[in-house]
């Protein structure tokens, strides 16, 4: 009996724990598509999105304070939420719901629905050079205000017919009075955006009039990381539409706005049927991702980085790993300590916080190229795998076999590649072959220290759509097939690898035979 209750009391607690599962999963959402009001928002029941740490989080959670808030780290992710109705609204500029009408015809601003404002202006890091330009840009900017011509130019970036052949050039720049390292994220219209491949936008084309009238130079550098970059002082101004903050003004320099922002309560537009046509709804995705603004070229420029630093770092690391186990081998004991102690690591530290070390700490004062930190960052952790691949499949071989070998007068050498290689090698490959694959995966990251990889590039086009379909199957499938070929290269390669070894090996046996 005590068995039965003991049943009957799990089954009901599992059955609890479903039910509440399903209900938290499926709850309904609140329609509010008649709220006209910030009041008739501020409701426990009501779920607003709003991105991390930035200006219209903290208006959000002070005007809407009873509110459930959602948190997100990305436009395109925001915008997800909300046609998806994972959030009932969103907290966006009004000149964003604007540019973005095109590619998110879903979108509704609410009436009396203003939160607040957002004063965008460019950022510099607290050193001598970014304060010195922090009082320079400032007189630009009030000259360029007080003559209208600000307002000229914000007007031309607002315009959503934009002729594809626009671009701001800073190659003809002269360095008279130095260089400006310029960062940004290039993901926020008007402000910095890629527009047919090219990096453009309201920040770039003043730091560009600036810089001519000043006799500097200018080093553009997309990348997802401007704050570590501007903190560590990598950089000398960044212009990716940053909000002016008061807990961030004792970290770094905020420029005079060149831009007040109003933010409003956004909702799904009751009015809006999405497009139940399939096959249309395909070809649209496809021309948002690729055809509209020569976004094609994005992902094969994203493509090939991806190429190239995976197989710079797959030669490199096994040719480093290979080498330096040859050493340890022959006596360099202490070899093996120093890559066990990185194995060890490497298993319990985010690669993504290796690469920004390597970048922020190491080369912190290196003005160094964000494809060659991902090359070195993932070349020492490959290597690593391969000494350990060896190390591990060595251990495994008889000593016997070596001292026979040295009995009959080989040297270390050529034991091990006449002896231990030959026999480590088949179990070996297959081992080193799934590495290869988890490298090729692992790049995805590296966009985050200043490369524009094919994943980044997946992010810039769902940063300029707010679709993340396409541009998210588009990066798996482009993924998918780079690890099909490689895998049949590695699978070929190590068939006439082994054909080799067996020849050698049956060599070798012949010798010893008539010995």
């Amino acid at each position: 009996m005590s068995k039965l209750i003991k049943k009957s009391i799990i089954i009901l607690l599992l059955g609890v724990l479903f039910a509440l599962t399903l209900n938290s999963c499926t709850r309904r959402r609140v329609d509010v598509s008649n709220f006209k009001t910030i009041e008739e928002f501020n409701r426990k029941d009501v779920k607003i999105g709003v991105p991390i740490s930035s200006r219209i989080a903290e208006i959000t959670e002070k005007v809407l304070n009873n509110a459930s808030i959602e948190y997100f780290s990305s436009g395109p992710d925001q915008m997800s939420a909300l046609e998806q109705r994972k959030v009932d609204a969103l907290i966006l500029e009004e000149y964003a719901v604007y540019l973005l009408k095109g590619d998110s015809p879903f979108l509704h601003i609410v009436d009396d629905g203003k939160v607040g404002e957002t004063e965008i202006a460019f950022a510099f890091p607290k050193t001598d050079k970014g304060k010195k330009l922090h009082g320079e840009l400032n007189e630009f900017i009030a000259r360029l205000k007080q003559s209208g011509e600000l307002q000229k130019m914000i007007d031309y970036w607002m315009d959503l017919g934009l002729p594809p052949e626009i671009q701001v050039d800073f190659s003809d720049l002269e360095n008279i009075n130095g260089e400006i390292s310029m960062f940004t994220e290039a993901q926020g219209r008007p402000f910095s955006f890629v527009y047919y491949g090219k990096n453009v936008g309201l920040e770039l084309e003043i730091v560009r009039m600036f810089a001519k009238e000043k006799g500097y130079a200018v080093n553009l550098v997309r990348t997802s990381s401007v704050l570590p970059a501007l903190t560590s002082g990598k950089c000398d101004i960044v212009g990716s539409a940053m909000e002016i903050m008061k807990e961030k003004e004792s970290k770094i320099y905020f420029s005079d706005p060149i831009y007040v922002a109003e933010d409003y309560i956004v909702i799904r537009d009751p009015s809006f049927v999405k497009e139940s046509n399939f096959v249309e709804g395909l070809k649209t995705g496809f021309k948002q991702t690729f055809i509209s603004e020569g976004r094609y070229k994005l992902f094969i420029n994203g493509t090939l980085t991806t190429i190239v630093i995976s197989m710079l770092t797959l030669i490199l690391g096994t040719l480093i790993g290979f080498l330096l186990y040859i050493a340890y081998y022959n006596g360099f004991t202490f070899i093996a300590k120093v890559f066990n102690f990185l194995s060890w690591l490497f298993s319990r530290l985010p690669m993504v916080v290796f690469l920004m070390f390597i970048l922020y700490v190491v080369f912190e004062k290196v003005d160094i190229s964000g494809v060659i930190v991902g090359v070195i960052s993932f070349t020492i952790v490959f290597a690593t795998t391969v000494f350990s691949i060896l190390e591990s499949n060595v251990k495994n071989i008889e000593h016997g076999q070596i001292e026979a070998a040295s009995s009959l007068g080989y040297n270390r050498i050529k034991i091990f590649f006449k002896i231990i290689l030959l026999q480590i090698l088949p179990n070996a490959l297959p081992t080193y072959r799934a590495e290869i694959l988890s490298l090729v995966k692992s790049t995805s990251i590296v966009g985050y220290v200043m490369v524009s990889d094919l994943t980044k590039v997946g992010d810039l086009v769902r940063s300029r759509t707010y679709a993340p379909f396409f541009p998210l199957i588009v990066v798996a499938i482009i993924y998918i097939i780079l690890a099909k070929v490689i895998t049949v290269i590695i699978d070929g390669l190590s068939k006439v690898l082994l054909k080799k070894l067996k020849i050698e090996k049956e060599k070798l046996k012949e010798t010893k035979e008539n010995d």
